[in-house]
């Protein structure tokens, strides 16, 4: 069903652009507020904790009543599970406004798209419009369009094939909650542990990054970072997607739009190759 499940949220995707109209997150923005609005939020980690075990017991529970008259039944509640858990916003939109505000050198418009996307851009690097200012602003676009590009659909996916739907509602609520929690007093410990959950999948990626890209280049910079405990997600990514597009560690004037072209088409290239292992995995088992 796994499989399945996973193919029919492709097909939607191809159908809808995204799982946008799954994607509401009041009922969780709410929850966690009524928990800090408690005693738990004088200890750092119970909010989270309470606020990600109540949905998916939850969760577990109703597949489990679901299932136990036919197990094909999980379906109606496993696609709509993992369409919630696909990554909010609209990724390919804002990777070409990007596209098309550089080829016509529209500073504003570049650095919109970009912050859209996560990239790390302050009020005063938005208004230091400079040629030489390019260059950088391509190496921040492809960081964050590689780091949105995993934890839209790579990491909900690898939980999901890992755990089922309630792998897949664990990554996107803890990503929620982090997002959530940046002010809160419990903010590292959202950060700390929404790493945890990357740090299996981005390993993942980024060997399968070195098949559907450049091998040799890819897996050096894999292995360098294979057992690394202190590296953020966004920066092991990275490196790997420097690897796979033949940039290796250069940081002069590498980036240019080319290679945030080519991060699309690599992320399209290794969503086929864990589609096509998965469907293996599923012949033999």
């Amino acid at each position: 069903m796994v499989l399945l499940s996973v193919l029919i949220v492709l097909g939607l995707i191809q159908l809808w652009g995204s799982g946008a109209p799954l994607h509401h997150d009041l009922w969780f923005q709410r929850w966690v507020i009524f928990l800090r609005s408690g005693q738990l939020a004088a200890t750092p980690g119970a909010v989270l904790v309470i606020a990600l075990s109540v949905p998916l017991l939850a969760l577990i529970f109703l597949l489990h009543i679901v299932t136990s008259t036919q197990a094909w039944l999980s379906l109606f509640v496993s696609v709509p599970v993992l369409l919630y858990c696909l990554g909010r916003g609209e990724y390919s939109s804002a990777v070409q406004a990007y596209l098309l505000a550089w080829s016509g050198r529209d500073w504003p418009a570049a650095v919109a798209a970009a912050r859209e996307l996560g990239a790390a851009i302050d009020s005063d690097y938005m208004a230091d419009n400079t040629p030489q200012h390019w260059p950088d602003l391509h190496r921040r676009m492809l960081s964050a369009s590689g780091y949105r590009g995993f934890e839209r659909m790579f990491a909900v996916l690898f939980w999901f094939v890992l755990l089922g739907p309630a792998g897949a509602l664990l990554y996107r609520l803890s990503a929620l909650y982090t997002e959530w929690a940046k002010d809160q007093n419990d903010g590292v410990v959202a950060e700390r542990w929404l790493w945890l959950l990357e740090w299996p999948a981005v390993r993942i990626l980024g060997i399968s990054f070195a098949l559907t890209g450049n091998f040799v280049g890819c897996f050096q910079q894999w292995r360098d970072f294979l057992i690394c405990t202190e590296s953020s997600s966004a920066t092991v990514l990275m490196y790997a997607v420097r690897g796979a597009l033949s940039l290796g560690e250069r940081v002069s004037l590498e980036v240019s739009d080319n290679e945030l072209r080519a991060l699309q088409s690599l992320l399209s290239r290794t969503l086929l190759l864990w589609v096509c292992l998965l469907a293996i995995f599923t012949l033999f088992m």
